[in-house]
């Protein structure tokens, strides 16, 4: 029996979803709140250990907390020496960050009261920051932004090595429409430079390589972006590919990068250029880069390393 079923068992779903609806944010706000409350004071405190035990959003990972903590600082230095201004974010976004936007499932991030829910994502949340200061304080440069971040996500996975909560290493940046694509050609390589640095940094001996793919056929976008490439050079191997049912998600080109292990790939940073801020500022001549670094699977390479 599916959740619905047992839900329409005990309750008349729709019936109770619209009168909810009805509600203002503020009144659906203080309706939870006493919701609750009312259920927090059934609770006891061994039901708490209980909960502390099986609910896996709240379980630790197995990481050296310190040498964590040291890898997040050696990302922001090296982004803030590559002109990315670090950022300590707040752990809840605005509720519908990611999927407003973004167009993701909003069941995959953990909606809160006070019309907030928990970071799943950073970029989107400092795609936020950067369409709000380029239409408030009228910022018309280069806005860049990097930040280390705990991510929770609500999806399930097999894998025991998955947690329901990692570390990354986020990255944005901003600015207006220049021509010929060349904030998106130049942000694309200043993003990709960075994380093969980064990889390089911990990872000396690892076999890394990026793949670059194209999401549209011959657009214009392309017969730059190879213009640039002839000129550009990269501490680690790129390889241009055209995608294949690309999704809405990136826009023009994206970039992977990954680590072979045994002959199976495994992708430790991703990025490309996205439409939010478009979306935010009703503006199309925007531009927003984002990325970013698996830093915890980084980590946990570094631990069986050693």
């Amino acid at each position: 029996m599916s959740s619905d079923q047992r839900l329409d068992k005990k309750i008349d779903q729709q019936k109770l979803l619209q009168e909810l609806d009805r509600l203002s944010g503020s009144e659906l706000n203080s309706f939870m709140l006493k919701l609750f409350a009312q259920r927090a004071d059934r609770q006891n405190a061994g039901d708490l250990l209980k909960q502390f035990r099986k609910n896996r959003f709240v379980l630790e990972v197995q990481v050296d907390t310190l040498a964590l903590k040291r890898l997040e600082i050696d990302c922001l230095q090296l982004a803030q020496e590559q002109g990315f201004t670090p950022l300590t974010l707040s752990p809840v976004a605005p509720l519908g960050s990611c999927s407003v936007v973004g167009e993701v499932n909003q069941n995959n991030a953990l909606s809160a009261l006070r019309n907030t829910e928990v970071v799943s994502d950073a970029t989107n949340f400092m795609a936020l920051k950067v369409a709000d200061e380029h239409k408030h304080a009228n910022r018309s440069a280069l806005a860049r932004y990097a930040t280390t971040h705990r991510h929770l996500r609500t999806q399930a996975f097999d894998n025991p090595a998955f947690s329901a909560h990692f570390d990354l290493l986020a990255m944005v940046s901003g600015g207006f429409d220049q021509g010929s694509f060349s904030f998106e050609i130049q942000e694309l390589f200043q993003h990709m430079h960075l994380h093969h640095d980064l990889l390089k940094q911990h990872l000396p001996d690892a076999s890394l390589y990026t793949r670059l793919m194209l999401k549209e056929n011959d657009h214009p976008f392309n017969d730059f972006l190879h213009q640039a490439l002839e000129k550009e050079e990269f501490t680690c191997p790129v390889e241009l590919t055209h995608q294949k049912d690309a999704g809405d998600y990136y826009r023009l080109v994206q970039f992977k990068t990954f680590i072979d292990l045994d002959d199976s790939p495994l992708n430790l940073s991703d990025g490309g250029v996205v439409d939010w801020t478009q979306k935010l500022l009703s503006n199309n001549k925007h531009r927003l880069f984002i990325s970013a670094s698996g830093i915890e699977l980084i980590h946990k390479l570094l631990l069986a390393g050693n």
